[in-house]
């Protein structure tokens, strides 16, 4: 048997919390998937000492002098390939947005999405243009992993990618993410949940406006909403909640440690967002039993599959409608039952395999 496949893997994203991101949960979700497939690969993370590893991944240390923020994350782009090159890698893989500013061979990318350059939220501005420069960064890579076919058809639409060099790997989920070992009583009362960082994209006023149609139908149902509120956007979203029809039914909760049991526990996940380039939230609520009800949009309905309700973009109305059907017993069971059958398709150790695959065709000839 010849020696394994070295690959340097760009882990900096793990730093300061991180992991709680989504690019963050890609990448730890994907280390340790790649970390089973020891003997056919070696990986060596780059990253500095203070961020936990799964078991089996090398750490390869990484010095940064920036202070932090844009500056960290250019420093981190521009030295990543070099580090890659010091540590022995066959091929240098970056999972974060932030491509490397030359253009290291083998050289492997990974496109989450495009929404920079398709939202018109003004707090984008700043990735807009940051985005407007990456066609050539990304056209530059050997290959070009996107996370789902939306994203692939973003990039190759509005940057030019390559096809040919354009493969598509879903995410996996993490293991945590089961329905509870034994049926409990619901809640009293019951409620819907959305699990996202706010931002006018994620249409939580859209779910206010779900809440508000569901009260009226008179249903007891409460709408949780878990993620963090970036402190600039926080006016924005009590000006939300203040303009909702039952602002008394919505529940802020912020950053949740058990975000397992909010999905166990809730009636249905609600995805009300206008683009995504994959949709952790609803693959994460499929995989603990919990209904999807979802607009019909970007990369949600390849992720959800015929697990979940998807409904049209905006629709209140049908939206709620599809959560006061799932107080129907048989109907929850019956989207219990998909929603699993779905979840247990998307395995990180399935992914890391196919990432695997991409490796080895870029230094292969």
């Amino acid at each position: 048997m010849g020696r394994p496949l070295v690959v340097a893997l760009d882990a900096a994203s793990l730093r300061g919390g991180g992991h709680r991101s989504g690019v963050g949960r890609y990448v730890l979700g994907l280390l340790g998937g790649l970390a089973t497939l020891s003997p056919d690969v070696s990986v060596r993370a780059l990253v500095s000492d203070d961020v936990p590893l799964p078991a089996g991944i090398e750490r390869r240390r990484i010095v940064r002098r920036a202070p932090g923020g844009r500056p960290r994350m250019i420093e981190d782009a521009a030295r990543g390939p070099l580090e890659a090159w010091r540590v022995g890698a066959d091929v240098f893989h970056q999972p974060s947005p932030d491509p490397a500013p030359r253009r290291p061979r083998p050289y492997v990318q990974t496109l989450h999405d495009l929404v920079p350059l398709t939202d018109p939220d003004p707090g984008l501005a700043a990735m807009r243009r940051r985005f407007a420069r990456y066609a050539r960064r990304y056209g530059g890579a050997d290959a070009v992993i996107a996370v789902s076919r939306h994203s692939a058809q973003e990039g190759i639409r509005l940057w030019g990618l390559d096809p040919a060099r354009v493969h598509v790997i879903h995410h996996g989920i993490d293991p945590t993410f089961r329905p509870a070992p034994d049926p409990v009583p619901g809640p009293e009362p019951p409620y819907v949940v959305v699990v996202s960082e706010f931002s006018p994209r994620k249409g939580f006023g859209t779910a206010f406006a779900v809440i508000g149609a569901v009260a009226a139908a008179g249903m007891p149902h409460r709408l949780k909403v878990a993620g963090r509120v970036p402190p600039w956007r926080r006016p924005e979203l009590d000006a939300l909640v203040a303009a909702a029809p039952r602002p008394d039914r919505v529940d802020l909760v912020g950053f949740v440690d058990d975000l397992v049991g909010l999905y166990q526990g809730a009636t249905a996940c609600l995805v009300t967002s206008r683009a995504e380039g994959f949709g952790f939230s609803a693959a994460e609520a499929m995989a603990c039993g919990t209904p999807v009800v979802a607009f019909d949009t970007s990369a949600v309905p390849e992720v959800v599959g015929g697990a979940g309700v998807l409904v049209p973009p905006g629709d209140v109305d049908a939206m709620a409608d599809a959560v006061c059907a799932l107080t129907e017993p048989a109907r929850a069971a019956e989207l219990r039952a998909r929603s699993l059958r779905r979840a247990a398709e998307l395995t990180w150790a399935r992914s890391a395999s196919a990432h695997l695959d991409v490796y080895r065709s870029v230094v292969e000839p």
